[in-house]
């Protein structure tokens, strides 16, 4: 009963005091290893979905640098860029957080070149999650979508390249590429749940298969899965509904 109870309130998003729920505490650090306590909203954010596969300890370093932030899966660091905003400094540390954990639920899979369109497309929802913006980024994601789908740019065969996917001619971020791949994240969401979800980057970190998780748990092949995607993005896109 105890373990039934402690699944229902993680799947609201709920904290549990208890040790057992909580076997794994998470903190982020300074370079001095001194604990910001300010990120534990990020922590508590990071448990829900990752439970205990996610790191204990996250260093959080500040930089100058080029206006991007970055994170490294060896050492559990990330490294924010000073020119972030103060006010949106927790969401990117989120942002940045999030690809650590699937370092950790996928043993570094979410790094493949063919994978990084999910891994950008989850960490970027986690982070407007954090600023409690979910529904507002999932309309602008979708409609940024529904654009690249009528260009003719949307489609496995172009986020699996991932890198040429992302940026322009001059190495810049295309602004809709996050999109894109949060609405992929949204449509396995809306199929099978965050308990799926959840269970398919788990999959993918055995496989390192991407056809072979998606049969796995989503009962779907490479080919359903795109077209299903698509449909996905015509009917919410257009609509702006929302399961």
């Amino acid at each position: 009963m105890r373990e039934l109870l402690g699944a229902l309130l993680i799947s609201f998003g709920l904290c549990v005091s208890s040790e057992k729920a909580t076997a794994k505490s998470v903190e982020f650090v300074d370079e001095q290893n001194l604990q910001l306590r300010h990120l534990e909203p990020v922590a508590r954010q990071m448990k829900v979905f990752f439970r205990d596969e996610f790191p204990t300890k996250i260093r959080v370093l500040s930089k100058k640098g080029n206006g991007l932030s970055k994170f490294d899966c060896a050492t559990n660091t990330i490294v924010i860029d000073e020119a972030v905003p103060p006010t949106r400094k927790s969401a990117v540390i989120a942002h940045e957080a999030a690809h650590l954990g699937l370092c950790q639920l996928t043993y570094g899979a979410n790094l493949k070149t063919e994978f990084r369109f999910l891994d950008e497309g989850f960490a970027t929802l986690e982070e407007f999650r954090f600023l409690r913006q979910t529904e507002k980024f999932r309309e602008r994601a979708l409609r940024l979508s529904l654009e690249q789908l009528k260009i003719g740019n949307l489609g496995f065969d172009r986020v699996f390249d991932w890198r040429a996917y992302s940026r322009d001619s001059s190495g810049r971020i295309n602004s809709y590429s996050y999109a894109v791949g949060a609405s992929f994240i949204m449509m396995l969401f809306d199929r099978g749940g965050e308990t799926n979800l959840r269970r398919f980057f788990t999959d993918l970190g055995r496989t390192e298969n991407f056809e072979e998780s998606l049969k796995s748990i989503f009962q779907m092949n490479l080919m359903e899965a795109e077209k299903e995607w698509k449909r996905f993005i015509i009917n919410k896109g257009q609509f702006g509904a929302f399961s």
